[in-house]
């Protein structure tokens, strides 16, 4: 069986209930995915899932990440990010892209499935 090149995965194409915000996080299957552009309620748009992304961080304490971490997104809590894989996680994010200091403000993550 011969397997061929579709896609390169960037992009997931996502027609939302609700409008979704540009910068957005949302949540297919396991995965966190985020809006690079406002999508209408039942209209066809596209959702990132890969790429370095800046998050806001909600607190600006709890531990230090170092680059590589595997980083998930908990939509529920106050700080949404997340590299405790606990039973409350809505879908893995990506990978700390450097070291996250517990101070900083902005963190990068890098999406990957």
């Amino acid at each position: 069986m011969a397997t061929l090149y579709q896609d390169d995965g960037r992009v997931l194409d996502y027609t939302p209930d609700a409008d979704v915000t540009a910068g957005d996080v949302v949540v297919v299957g396991d995965r966190a995915l985020v809006a690079d552009r406002d999508i209408a309620a039942g209209e066809l748009g596209g959702l990132a899932g890969r790429g370095v992304y800046k998050f806001t961080r909600a607190a600006t304490s709890g531990a230090s990440i170092t680059n590589g971490t595997i980083m998930y997104w908990d939509g529920d809590e106050e700080e949404p990010i997340t590299s405790d894989e606990g039973s409350t996680i809505d879908g893995k994010l990506g990978y700390a892209f450097g070291d996250l200091v517990a101070t900083d403000t902005e963190w990068l993550i890098e999406l990957s499935p």
